[in-house]
């Protein structure tokens, strides 16, 4: 083109190299996924960010405590855009109450974890909740530590 200044060519030619710039991204972006991450590895990732930062609930409840919103959020932006895996969410709680009720609890709890996953866009179809009560609780000393027995863990395998 035809510029009056040295300062309007300047102008122009960033201007240019801006939208390069921004085609480049949109190639990248627009490229086939790389390849996922060992379902494993997902797994440990998952676990690791709810042992740091356990999802609460409200006492005797499947409501989500305020608290769990942040872990959620973090848990979702790991979990969108997954393929080739499936998911099981799993919750546990600790032996206060009865057996029955308490795996009822664990498996209402799960089922929450993955409604409010979907919710913040995570396919519903790469979750599975399941409940295991109080089946696995955490023994340290011989002595049940109760607040690490109510928790939710995930297993991740690789699906067909």
């Amino acid at each position: 083109g035809v510029y009056e200044t040295d300062e309007q060519r300047a102008a122009a030619e960033s201007a240019a190299a801006a939208v390069d710039a921004m085609i480049e991204l949109v190639q990248v972006e627009a490229s086939e996924p790389g390849p996922q991450a060992e379902p494993s590895a997902i797994e440990d990732d998952l676990n690791r960010v709810v042992a740091d930062t356990p999802i609460l609930f409200e006492p005797a409840s499947d409501e989500l405590a305020d608290s769990a919103a942040p872990v959620l959020d973090q848990l979702a932006s790991r979990l969108t855009g997954l393929t080739g895996v499936a998911v099981t969410v799993e919750g546990h709680t600790d032996s206060d109450g009865s057996a029955a009720a308490n795996q009822v609890l664990s498996l209402d709890r799960a089922t929450a974890v993955v409604a409010a996953l979907v919710e913040l866009g995570v396919a519903a179809e790469l979750l599975t909740p399941e409940g295991f009560g109080e089946s696995e609780l955490v023994v340290v000393g011989g002595v049940e530590d109760k607040a690490a027995s109510r928790r939710v863990e995930f297993r991740v395998v690789a699906t067909p």
